[in-house]
């Protein structure tokens, strides 16, 4: 059975992310951890009023437990077991903790806002859950073209690297329950570190990274998946993709990221990171 956890405040977004999340369908029953972190106002705390503490908790409870009802319903006819855990303190510490406690292969969380001043604020849940979470997260914003008979665009930003390998298996694990349009994107820069002056042997970049895309596209088909593929010249691979999957209005970018790499994780370069900072669409970074 494969666990994931599904993070809601009962908020649009979150309700969305249920959405989403109902939308893959898996070989095996999917245990859905939902979990609901209450929320207690920091002045209240620091007051010590035990009376009004105690009100507001309820009152929160009260409320999770009706998003929780709303979940169900969401999930209504999948095969799907769905719990509820409700959880006080820091929302991402909180997340992250239970995800590690259940041995969740998967956390599903809603995007607060995206503001310029939401992409550049570092305390959101989302991007707290994003890099700390020790598994793979998808970071769900909710898309004006998802509408009937649309296929629903997904892009993979792929390299040539175990951590890419790796993203495009666990994405064939997931089968969707509507159409899709897969696009295998690959972006490579023939700059020098300095970007003064371009690679000398060219050719052979393209030609290697020409190559990894088409293993990868044989891969997916393989698991009834077909691809297109695009590779891309670009200064800033990253921010390439993010324009990619914009000018495609696609609803999903998939990114691989080394769970090893301590370093890059912390890295406000990674491509990772970045993608999910800016990105207009859903993230899914996966890291298993």
């Amino acid at each position: 059975m494969k666990t994931i956890l599904l993070a809601t405040d009962g908020s649009h977004c979150s309700k969305e992310s249920a959405r989403l999340l109902a939308r893959l369908s898996y070989a095996e029953t999917l245990d859905v951890v939902v979990t609901t972190v209450l929320q207690i106002p920091h002045i209240i705390l620091r007051a010590g009023i035990s009376a009004e503490i105690k009100r507001i908790i309820e009152a929160e409870r009260t409320s999770a437990i009706a998003a929780f009802e709303a979940i169900k319903e969401i999930f209504d006819g999948t095969d799907t077991k769905l719990r509820h855990v409700i959880r006080q303190g820091h929302c991402g510490e909180e997340i992250c903790e239970l995800a590690a406690n259940e041995n969740v292969e998967l956390v599903v969380i809603g995007a607060k806002g995206r503001s310029t001043l939401d992409r550049l604020l570092l305390g959101s849940t989302s991007d707290y859950v994003s890099n700390h979470a020790k598994c793979s997260v998808l970071v769900v914003r909710p898309s004006e073209i998802q509408r009937e008979n649309q296929r629903f665009q997904i892009t993979i930003g792929y390299h040539d690297t175990e951590a890419a390998r790796r993203a495009v298996e666990e994405f064939k694990q997931a089968n969707w329950t509507i159409q899709t349009e897969v696009h295998l994107v690959s972006t490579i820069s023939l700059l020098s570190s300095f970007q003064t002056e371009i690679v000398v042997d060219t050719d052979s970049i393209v030609q290697a990274a020409t190559h990894a895309l088409l293993e990868a596209k044989d891969s997916l088909a393989q698991s009834g998946i077909n691809a297109t593929t695009q590779l891309i010249k670009a200064d800033h691979i990253a921010d390439s993709l993010v324009e990619y999957a914009e000018q495609h209005r696609c609803d999903l970018m998939v990114v691989g990221q080394n769970q090893n790499n301590r370093l890059g994780r912390m890295l406000m370069g990674s491509v990772s990171r970045f993608v999910m900072r800016y990105a207009s669409c859903s993230v899914w970074i996966t890291r298993n």
